[in-house]
């Protein structure tokens, strides 16, 4: 459970890191091609989640960060920390490269060593806890950049308007995506609004939902951690119930999060 904080903490200083590779990225040799080395291309609000290698801790993470040269600041805040280990931290690091190295401090300590590599849309890594509550903790985290304008980005694969009908039940559903905001409208006025994030270095597929708008309102500000795949004209996913911090393990559904198949 100790690991679980600092997990986070170091999630968050990963991605004030990989922000300033981002930056430094398109300068160098080496790159991803995910930053282009631009003064502020990371500056914005990342979103995701940790895991503990223990196979037990993790949950979601946000961090809202400024970038400023080859440095990055910023605050960051997790959920399914332990006792001990707290829910919001302040990070900084540097970058260079498509590389993210850096240190997690506490106090004036450092408390953790975090190593990933970035774009200018996406983030990931590994963590090593190495001092304090949550001392010999390790594991992974992954972020993505929340609103990104349509604009800005490709069109992924997800665009359109899908329909179809929740696995293992009856009703109709209609998924409507743009650039990066998804639209879902279910029976008896269910609907949701906001943005997501992909992840494609894993399989499946992640995609993580901050929803801005709903029919119920405690889901306001929520992420929902999800999985899809698309199989021709077949679009299948799964989230868990928003601000739930276990991700979708396959798409079967059961009593921890929901799937639907659409088409389009």
């Amino acid at each position: 459970m100790k690991g679980s904080l600092k997990v986070l903490a170091g999630v968050l200083l990963i991605i004030s890191l990989t922000v300033f590779l981002a930056a430094c990225g398109g300068g160098g040799g080496g790159g991803n091609g995910g930053g282009n080395g631009e003064d502020g291309t990371l500056t914005g609000s990342w979103s995701g989640s940790w895991n503990s290698s223990s196979g037990i801790d993790g949950g979601s993470l946000s961090a809202n960060l400024t970038q400023s040269g080859n440095s990055i600041t910023g605050s960051a805040s997790v959920t399914g920390y332990s006792p001990g280990c707290g829910p919001s931290f302040n990070v900084s690091g540097t970058v260079s490269g498509n590389q993210i190295t850096f240190g997690v401090f506490s106090g004036g300590s450092e408390t953790g060593v975090y190593t990933g590599t970035f774009t200018s849309t996406s983030m990931s890594g590994t963590y090593s806890i190495t001092g304090g509550p949550c001392v010999g903790d390790t594991g992974t985290f992954s972020m993505t950049k929340v609103g990104v304008s349509s604009s800005s980005i490709e069109i992924t694969e997800l665009e359109g308007i899908w329909t179809g009908f929740e696995i293992d039940g009856y009703s109709e559903w209609t998924a409507t995506v743009s650039g990066k905001n998804m639209e879902l409208i279910g029976p008896y006025e269910w609907y949701s609004r906001g943005a997501f994030n992909i992840n494609e270095n894993v399989s499946p597929t992640q995609l993580d939902y901050e929803i801005t708008e709903s029919h119920y309102s405690g889901n306001i500000g929520k992420i929902s951690l999800g999985i899809y795949k698309i199989e021709g004209y077949t679009l299948t996913f799964c989230f868990n119930d928003p601000g739930e911090t276990a991700r979708p393990s396959s798409f079967t559904p059961n009593e921890s999060f929901r799937c639907w198949e659409l088409t389009k």
